[in-house]
């Protein structure tokens, strides 16, 4: 009931404030009733427009948010179709990571420093501490 009320409620907002618009459409529903049917049926046909339009917004809109959670999918499991997570148990094709306070040491080559001889000298600098 409430929803009636507000439809008439709106129709007669409508003509308070367009009212020459009114006495216009009414006086051309009197003097030639086919013309309105061809108005109506313009304005029927662009409400069906916009309809349309939702519609087909919402269509793509659906696939687009569909495109992107295949791919964030896809993503999570590392681009191959196999998911990178481990069970409940631990068990994974992965490589074990380090427990937590294992410490690895790794020896790395030891580099010479190259120093082009047009630059000038070179000074190793060494932090001094105040002296105690």
């Amino acid at each position: 009931m409430e929803f009636i009320y507000r439809l008439v409620d709106s129709f007669v907002a409508f003509v308070r404030r367009n009212p020459i618009l009114c006495l216009f459409i009414l006086l051309l529903a009197l003097a030639s009733p086919s013309m309105v049917a061809g108005v109506f049926k313009v304005i029927l046909y662009i409400v069906m427009f916009f309809i349309l339009i939702m519609l087909l917004g919402g269509l793509y809109l659906s696939y687009r948010i569909n495109r992107l959670r295949r791919q964030a999918e896809e993503q999570m499991r590392g681009g191959n179709g196999t998911y990178t997570r481990s069970t409940y148990r631990g068990y994974s094709n992965q490589p074990k990571q380090p427990r937590e306070g294992e410490v690895s040491v790794h020896q790395t080559e030891h580099k010479e420093k190259k120093i082009n001889s047009n630059v000038g000298d070179y000074v190793d600098f060494e932090d001094v501490g105040p002296k105690k």
